[in-house]
């Protein structure tokens, strides 16, 4: 054909050794090239496939990739094979002189300029694909490149490098970027934890290992919290990513809020105890902050669990307490009050393991009831009384505590 032989005219051994940016024959190649391969593929039948051929033959890379990419998106709803893919071309010539011949423009191999070309249209997909050919070279790119570092734990995977994997996840729940969201924070994390599990065997300390899977494990936690409060509120989208552990306890206590203006009774009792092991949850999740802020955050949990009911049921209960009998007053609490639920609700969790991680608990109310007690503002005498009927309430959770 015209177009063949223009190309073969050109891909002459002085043509292909002019220098790039010169003004010679390899200038004058390129520019036949970039012409002959859109009129190929308008004015023939089979124009696709010799464009294709001829883009083997001749080097011509950003036809090869553009031809395959168009095959892409129309077999993609056809469910056809597409007879252009790139896989071919990047096995069989590995390491072959065809495939280091650099691109006129770019200076790119052929690895490279498939990569570069895809990256370029935000193809992400496609380069984490082709990118398997060339594990390497993907990792450098994925390492360079910001929009595709969130995408560096897919190579670590396929190598079984699971630890770089469990970081690399990690790290993309800690820096989210525009199109983070919480379900995929949650899938991030998930992987993650699996990843950690499987990191075994990668020479890491089981110490270090341990810290990770409990950081991933908070997290894990924080995004349950994040789901739990949406399925009550219509302020939190969710697309919106991962929020902080200090807006999340906000939000709780912005529901306990709600719940008490609107409902009274045993479903206002319901719904604070689950908005309180919401709260506190959420304070355990704080791995980031030292004991004195957990215990500051939980602390402001069990005094508004205590206040919701200070001026009705606990002003009855210490105005009657010297007639009751401790079994009856303990009853009574646990039963009647947000926070008698809580405490049984709270201790039960915490039995399953929940946060068993064998370190004194900094959300504990028994961790915390003088700072609890000093956040009521009551005066001597109630605040002694309050602290007994505690006591009471708190008898079966006493012991190895403080």
């Amino acid at each position: 054909s015209f177009a063949d032989s223009r190309l073969e005219g050109n891909n002459t051994d002085d043509n292909k050794n002019n220098n790039r940016g010169g003004s010679g024959g390899e200038e004058k190649y390129n520019l036949v090239k970039e012409l002959a391969f859109p009129l190929l593929r308008r004015i023939l039948m089979d124009g696709d496939a010799v464009a294709f051929q001829l883009g083997v033959q001749y080097h011509y890379y950003d036809g090869l990739c553009d031809i395959s990419y168009q095959y892409d998106k129309h077999t993609l709803s056809t469910k056809e094979d597409n007879p252009y893919k790139l896989d071919q071309l990047l096995i069989s010539q590995e390491n072959s002189r065809w495939q280091q011949v650099c691109d006129y423009k770019t200076g790119l191999s052929f690895p490279e300029f498939v990569l570069q070309w895809h990256i370029n249209r935000g193809l992400h997909a496609q380069v984490l694909d082709y990118g398997r050919y060339c594990p390497a070279l993907l990792s450098t790119l994925l390492a360079k490149d910001e929009r595709l570092q969130k995408f560096q734990w897919i190579p670590s995977i396929r190598s079984n490098q699971y630890e770089d994997a469990s970081l690399h996840l990690l790290t993309n729940t800690q820096s989210p970027d525009s199109s983070s969201t919480l379900s995929s924070t949650r899938r991030a994390l998930s992987l993650a934890k699996l990843s950690n599990r499987l990191a075994s065997d990668s020479g890491t300390s089981n110490a270090v290992l341990a810290k990770r899977q409990k950081t991933i494990e908070n997290k894990l936690e924080l995004v349950q919290a994040q789901e739990l409060l949406m399925e009550s509120s219509h302020v939190i989208s969710t697309n919106k990513p991962l929020m902080s552990a200090e807006r999340l306890l906000s939000l709780t206590f912005d529901q306990l809020e709600r719940v008490n203006k609107e409902n009274d009774g045993g479903s206002a009792i319901e719904e604070s105890v689950r908005f309180c092991l919401i709260g506190l949850a959420i304070c355990r999740s704080m791995d980031d902050k030292d004991k004195t802020e957990i215990a500051a955050a939980a602390s402001r949990v069990w005094a508004k669990s205590l206040m919701i009911d200070l001026s009705s049921t606990w002003g009855e209960l210490i105005r009657s307490q010297q007639s009751m009998a401790t079994e009856v007053l303990k009853k009574t609490i646990l039963e009647s009050t947000v926070f008698g639920r809580l405490v049984e609700e709270y201790h039960e969790n915490t039995t399953k393991g929940t946060h068993a991680m064998g370190e004194e608990d900094p959300a504990s109310f028994l961790y915390l009831k003088e700072h609890v007690l000093e956040r009521l503002g009551l005066d001597h005498t109630t605040r002694a009384e309050m602290k007994r009927l505690l006591q009471i309430a708190n008898a079966d959770y006493q012991e190895g505590q403080q």
